[in-house]
């Protein structure tokens, strides 16, 4: 048993937790755990001079089955030092996943769910390397329960669906491992039925159905077709990411900053498919100093403008993950605009690729070469966004 000087912190949460737990009151446990984990310093320093046998005795006679087990990891959990926390942390997870039954239990997953965000931002500031294939399997495997549950339960224990799976897209966008979402994804189109063989918006329309259907809360669906959205973007599926994009931006409710976070990537994205913001969109998100210029400099088309704007922005971009996407893409974009107006200006279909050359000088482009030009007219054709072909011989398009 703990001493009368450690136990008074430990020893009031244990029982209020128990309380809590008998009384199916999943509100008061998950706020007991945020309380709680804030105060970890206090827990740890009064578990201090206990062994783990000690602590698991101790918290079983608070705590009652099926919750002794978790109650028990919880408390490691806070009173274990900095670099063991996530560890804990996600094995006390898997032991509340594995208890996970009722509907009232929703709100503490949900709680959690923050809470293990919360870790791995902690350890990641700390500059520890976090490894997210455990925290993958976990999610797996609590998603499969929730949606794969036949009845077992009382009540609808799907309303946790999306908080689990916005947590990982979270953590994975923190650890710069996006491509981890793509199997859980995968996982979540499986289990809500939808056909393998569609793709693009047909996939993203299924999904606000089943959703809809579901009566998921709007902001988590806003948020998992958020995250959704910007990965699709960074694999450069700019239609099906256009389509999460759009629906997280009308549909969020939320205060400016959030639909500015939306809407920086959604004018990237339809920036990527040819069509530019306006400037008074962009001032009333407070985007225009920086999304502003670089869309003007498109529009022209201005080759020696755009790269003086993506480098003085270079450091907020590369924060806002866009940077690679930015410099690697909308050349050709640029040069797409360019064949149009000098189409325009020829009055005539079959460009001359030497005129696309002295164009693309006057623009900016001092280095480009008819080489170059013939390489950005077969990318622009193979990528649909010019319909036409190269007559490589008489150099014309």
């Amino acid at each position: 048993m703990l001493n009368d000087t450690n136990d008074d912190v430990a020893a009031a949460f244990l029982a209020e937790l128990q309380r809590s737990f008998a009384s199916n009151d999943g509100y008061a446990v998950g706020n007991l755990l945020s309380v709680a984990n804030q105060r970890s310093e206090e827990f740890a320093f009064a578990l201090t001079e206990y062994s783990d046998e000690e602590i698991e005795k101790w918290t079983s006679s608070f705590v009652a089955e099926p919750y002794d087990k978790f109650a028990k990891q919880y408390m490691m959990f806070l009173a274990s030092p900095n670099t063991k926390k996530l560890e804990q942390f996600s094995s006390a997870f898997s032991l509340f996943t594995a208890v996970f039954k009722d509907e009232w239990q929703t709100l503490i997953v949900q709680t959690l769910c923050r809470q293990l965000y919360t870790v791995v931002a902690e350890q990641k500031q700390m500059g520890t390397t976090v490894e997210v294939g455990n925290i993958h399997v976990m999610i797996q495997t609590l998603l499969k329960s929730i949606i794969d549950d036949r009845g077992e339960s009382k009540g609808d224990k799907r309303g946790a669906f999306l908080a689990v799976a916005n947590t990982y897209f979270k953590i994975c966008e923190k650890v710069n491992k996006m491509h981890m979402c793509k199997n859980i994804l995968d996982q979540i189109i499986r289990q809500m039925e939808i056909p393998t063989s569609l793709a693009g918006r047909k996939i993203v329309d299924q999904l606000v159905r089943q959703f809809e259907r579901l009566g998921l809360p709007i902001g988590q669906r806003v948020a998992f077709h958020y995250h959704v959205g910007k990965m699709e973007m960074l694999y450069q599926r700019f239609q099906t990411a256009d389509a999460h994009l759009t629906f997280s931006f009308e549909r969020c409710i939320r205060d400016l900053p959030h639909k500015r976070l939306i809407l920086r990537n959604l004018v990237i994205v339809r920036m990527h498919l040819g069509r530019l913001p306006s400037r008074r969109l962009l001032e009333k998100y407070e985007i225009q100093p920086v999304l502003g210029e670089l869309a003007r400099c498109v529009r022209q088309p201005h080759f020696s403008g755009y790269e003086a704007a993506l480098s003085r922005d270079r450091t907020l971009l590369f924060r806002w993950g866009c940077y690679s996407l930015l410099k690697d893409r909308f050349s050709l974009l640029m040069y797409r605009n360019l064949v149009f107006k000098v189409a325009s200006l020829a009055e005539t279909t079959q460009v001359p690729l030497d005129f696309v050359v002295t164009a693309a000088h006057f623009s900016g482009a001092i280095d480009a070469t008819m080489t170059t030009v013939e390489g950005m007219a077969v990318a622009l054709i193979d990528e649909g966004l010019i319909k036409g072909y190269l007559l490589h011989g008489r150099q014309l398009l």
